[in-house]
């Protein structure tokens, strides 16, 4: 079964050019991307919490750039340190960069996109990173959880890949769209393998 990604946003909020140390990361409840992929179901905001700091700080990137091998946007700019269950949903605590400070300050960037893990039923598992975005379709990034792939039957590596290809292709478009234009028709085996080595599977 592909794995679904969805492309809901949530606005990063400033007030005279002030920045934000906690933010609006996932909604509460069941919830569906702008492009209607979805529903997302969080039913366990603490165990979510847990899961995602359980290894220490996760990043805050620039649109989603973590997950470009290679990539020269790929710098964090801040650091969630930990996260509150509230009634709208789970709020992050920032540590920004000092740069990205800046640059949000100046409405640089204005959105909030968070990159979690799911099952195959859309029941949220844990929240991976968090990017800054502009482009609300490129808003909200869900990856697979590997508990998920090691788990459930059906799923394999070719599953996890057919479902990320279009995600991948789309925010290599966005990072680099000069290259894009250069390049129409990406290598699907070159995504293929990169999709491999960022979810640690084996190619």
């Amino acid at each position: 079964m592909p794995i679904h990604s969805s492309a809901t946003f949530i606005e990063l909020h400033t007030e005279q050019n002030s920045v934000p140390i906690w933010i609006h990361i996932v909604p509460s409840g069941t919830f569906s991307g702008r492009d209607g992929r979805g529903p997302f179901h969080l039913k366990d905001p603490q165990g979510v919490i847990a899961s995602s700091l359980a290894e220490g700080s996760i990043p805050v990137d620039y649109n989603h750039a973590v997950y470009q091998a290679g990539s020269k946007a790929a710098g964090a700019a801040g650091w969630i340190d930990r996260m509150e269950n509230r009634a709208n949903g789970i709020w992050a605590h920032v540590e920004w960069t000092s740069s990205a400070k800046k640059a949000i300050a100046d409405r640089e960037w204005r959105f909030i996109s968070p990159a979690f893990m799911s099952t195959k039923t859309g029941d949220i598992t844990r929240i991976d990173s968090v990017g800054l975005v502009n482009r609300p379709n490129l808003a909200l990034l869900s990856l697979n959880s590997r508990q998920a792939y090691n788990n459930h039957d059906g799923m394999n590596a070719s599953d996890i890949v057919a479902g990320m290809r279009k995600d991948i292709v789309l925010i290599r478009e966005s990072l680099n769209q000069n290259m894009q234009k250069q390049e129409k028709h990406p290598d699907e085996r070159n995504i293929d393998l990169e999709i491999k080595k960022n979810l640690g599977l084996t190619a």
